[in-house]
């Protein structure tokens, strides 16, 4: 087979060739900095590209394969989007992909649909509606493909999307057989409920959350990112008959934390959260009443796998189908997308044609993982391989009031299909045994209660949960120059107008005191105090601050002017970048008062560092 003649095309139009294709992708997700543009996408275009070249080519060796790839420099965004977008992207590249994402308005992206003109067939790679809009528009032919939900199969598969008869008619015939499903489900269910491995257990009969990343575009709509809190009607009537449930963090999510928090504090329930093997967790438990998910492509997995599911948002399957122009549904798509005979119905070829095999004959004819093993193999890896080094952690995360019976029960199901109770420190020491950790959160705060946070206990990791290393024996060092502390707090108190009076014995690390490092605090938008660290001045200081609850997560930020490392002053092989200490956390919460409205309406500002005690100023109004 000769070299596919392949051309990389931006913003000039492509001269007419024999038989044209252009490959699209989505030209809207960037990333910008000074004077240049990423977008990831490219490289998924050329990914899809490679996979699909040998079959066009003996399907048609004349076909001309072009790549239109979008702006690369910031110049060439301005000059095809404009000033604003510009603005946009460089301000928030998220919001400004989500915003243009389901657009009405062509003008985002008809500069770039312009260049298909002399192609025949579009072959797009997760192609925003509004690109697929304007193509359709103006009157050609695509075909849109993206990896399928279904991920556990003996490969990945594609679902498509077109708005062309005839190729929705050629992709009917690649279906994939439902007999792999069927028979996937049970294989890996036969080696899950064979091994029941600790790591995978929880509770019986909790209902199960799918998280997912927080920009995606399954949970794009009216141009912004949806997320948990949206849907808390109706997760708190799903949800009504259960004390607690399991949530299953997604691995490219930094932090659960706002999501657990809001489930934990709004719909007052206890919180199992666990980054181990989804796959796992569900093939190995049965008794799982629902699975609740936005958009996740696991909660098609999930009703594959014969569990009830709840999708808040749309199930992906059908989240991407544009009404005004696709043809129907995505269906799971086998390996007959890379067939000559599947083009050769596609570009309207006749006469005598040399296939490799009948693809209706096998979903998966190139073989397992023919193409997974191109791409990364997210949570899929560990059933090929790490299944018996399989480990991770769950994290149990009380709602206020939860008894300590309840509390051990469902340590017990944490660690035990049988869920026989086990009290925290059982539990902690099964875990290690099995290789997976277990953590206990403190619960929320209630008004008058008193709590000293153990610094060097797993339950402090309740408060340090943005921008700070792991805990040492004696606290936390900060490992950004912006870390967070939150306080969790209890529906009840938050409606009664609790007063948070926190207490932190905060230091700077040695090797940033010749710098004069400072240390802002702010809560809800406004500065609450700095702290001033000099050299032959204490480097410890008491700070006391007082906020407001008004949420269910009361967030504490702290900006430091710098970081710096022991081993790049050559004091030490830690290579760890630290600001500052936090060695003591105290918390108050007290019953609202006039001291309320004297916060609200007068706001204290206090300065640590210039004398023994702080210097408190009064600003009026708000700001910073």
């Amino acid at each position: 087979m000769r070299s596919p003649s392949v051309i990389k095309r931006k913003a000039r139009s492509a001269k007419r060739a024999k038989f044209q294709i252009a490959f699209a992708c989505d030209v809207l997700r960037l990333e910008v900095t000074d004077s240049e543009c990423t977008n990831f996408q490219h490289r998924n275009l050329e990914w899809l590209r490679e996979l699909l070249t040998p079959g066009l080519l003996a399907a048609n060796p004349g076909v001309n394969l072009v790549d239109f790839l979008g702006p690369e420099t910031t110049e060439e965004l301005q000059e095809r989007m404009g000033d604003s977008a510009l603005a946009a992207y460089r301000e928030d590249p998220a919001t400004a992909w989500a915003q243009n994402y389901d657009a009405k308005d062509f003008g985002c992206v008809d500069w770039y649909v312009q260049q298909f003109c002399n192609s025949e067939l579009v072959i797009g790679f997760e192609l925003p509606p509004v690109i697929k809009r304007c193509i359709h528009a103006r009157g050609q032919r695509y075909l849109d493909l993206r990896i399928h939900p279904l991920r556990f199969l003996r490969d990945l598969c594609f679902s498509a999307t077109t708005n062309d008869p005839l190729i929705f008619a050629a992709l009917s015939k690649i279906e994939v057989d439902s007999h792999e499903i069927t028979h996937q489900v049970h294989r890996y269910r036969a080696m899950f409920r064979r091994r029941l491995m600790p790591v995978f257990a929880i509770p019986p009969g909790l209902p199960v959350l799918v998280g997912q990343t927080a920009v995606d575009s399954a949970i794009i709509q009216d141009g912004q990112f949806m997320n948990w809190s949206d849907y808390a009607d109706r997760l708190q009537s799903e949800l009504n008959d259960f004390d607690s449930l399991v949530f299953m963090e997604h691995p490219s999510q930094p932090s659960s934390t706002q999501i657990t928090e809001f489930l934990r504090g709004s719909l007052e329930k206890t919180i199992i959260s666990t980054n181990v093997n989804s796959y796992g967790v569900l093939l190995s438990n049965k008794s799982i009443p629902k699975v609740i998910t936005l958009s996740s492509s696991l909660g098609v997995e999930a009703q594959a796998m014969g569990f009830e599911t709840k999708f808040l948002l749309a199930d992906p399957r059908n989240k991407f189908l544009v009404l005004d122009c696709d043809l129907a549904a995505e269906i799971p798509i086998g390996h007959g997308l890379f067939e000559p005979s599947f083009w050769a119905e596609v570009l309207h070829v006749t006469g005598e044609r040399h296939y490799s095999q009948d693809p209706s004959s096998n979903s998966f004819s190139f073989g397992e993982n023919y193409a997974r093993n191109s791409l990364d193999q997210w949570a899929y890896a560990a059933l090929q391989h790490d299944l018996g080094q399989a480990a991770g952690r769950k994290t149990l995360i009380p709602a206020l009031g939860l008894n300590s019976f309840c509390r051990d029960s469902l340590l017990g199901g944490m660690l035990s299909y049988k869920a026989t109770p086990l009290a925290p420190a059982q539990a902690m020491q099964l875990a290690h045994k099995t290789g997976l950790q277990i953590e206990l959160l403190d619960p929320p705060m209630e008004i008058g209660e008193h709590r000293t946070v153990d610094m060097g206990g797993g339950s402090s990791k309740t408060y340090f949960v943005d921008g700070f290393h792991p805990p040492e024996a004696w606290g936390y060092w900060s490992s950004e120059i912006r870390s967070c502390i939150y306080i969790p707090v209890s529906k009840r108190a938050v409606a009664l107008g609790a007063l948070l009076k926190l207490r932190l014995h905060i230091f700077i690390y040695s090797g940033l005191i010749a710098s004069a490092p400072v240390l802002r605090i702010r809560h809800s938008g406004d500065t609450s105090g700095y702290v001033f660290f000099r050299p032959g001045m204490p480097d410890t200081h008491v700070v006391e601050v007082s906020v407001l609850a008004n949420s269910e997560l009361v967030q504490l930020t702290f900006e430091l002017t710098g970081l710096e490392s022991p081993y790049s002053l050559k004091e030490s092989g830690d290579i760890r970048w630290l600001g500052f200490g936090v060695r003591e956390f105290e918390i108050f919460c007290e019953a609202s008062s006039d001291t309320r409205i004297e916060i609200q309406n007068e706001r204290g500002l206090s300065v640590w560092g210039f004398s023994p005690e702080p210097l408190n100023y009064k600003i009026h109004g708000r700001g910073s």
